[in-house]
């Protein structure tokens, strides 16, 4: 369950992303994988 809200919120951000530049694609990845790693720990 909590692997399913984790790609939602990867798609919802991967979509995010598409409609701005790359220094903001770069630091959303960022982000998101503190927050996962954050999770996991």
């Amino acid at each position: 369950m909590k692997e399913r809200q984790i790609f939602q919120d990867f798609q919802a951000v991967l979509v995010l992303v598409q409609s701005f530049d790359p220094l903001l694609l770069s630091r959303g990845l960022n982000c998101l994988l503190l927050n996962l790693s954050k999770r996991f720990t």
